[in-house]
């Protein structure tokens, strides 16, 4: 499960870099794109905290899927929220915490660039047979 995390991490991190090569790409099958990554983000990230983050809280990797899954959670609404469509855009509250943490949009990015390097890395030793981290 840890590959599909980090493919779905590394599809957030694609739209929400400040690169115009790259958004105009994505965009460009806006909104149906945004949906399907925004609705990706949401999923793998609630899978990882709720699910896999809160059953193994004691673990480092507990406590990895949980902050990267809290991540990728606020960047399925950083997607969703301006580029996506539907009925859910026009929800208040989602609106109000859409306006919370947009200002902060590049924490947001930092953060989650700095889960999906751990999720990679692990990944290239665990397929090298490296030691990780514990």
């Amino acid at each position: 499960m840890g590959i599909v995390v980090s493919v779905i991490m590394l599809l957030g991190l694609c739209f929400l870099m400040p690169i115009p090569l790259i958004n105009a790409r994505l965009l460009a099958g806006a909104p149906s794109s945004a949906n399907i990554v925004s609705g990706l983000l949401l999923l793998g990230g609630l899978w990882n905290s709720v699910w896999f983050g809160l059953q193994n809280i004691t673990a480092f990797w507990g406590l990895a899927a949980l902050v990267s899954g809290v991540f990728m959670v606020l960047a399925a609404l950083l997607i969703f929220v301006p580029h996506g469509s539907g009925r859910l855009q026009e929800v208040i509250w989602l609106q109000k915490v859409y306006t919370a943490i947009q200002p902060m949009t590049l924490l947001w990015l930092i953060c989650l660039s700095v889960c999906f390097l751990l999720y990679a890395v692990t990944l290239v030793q665990l397929n090298l047979g490296m030691p990780i981290l514990q």
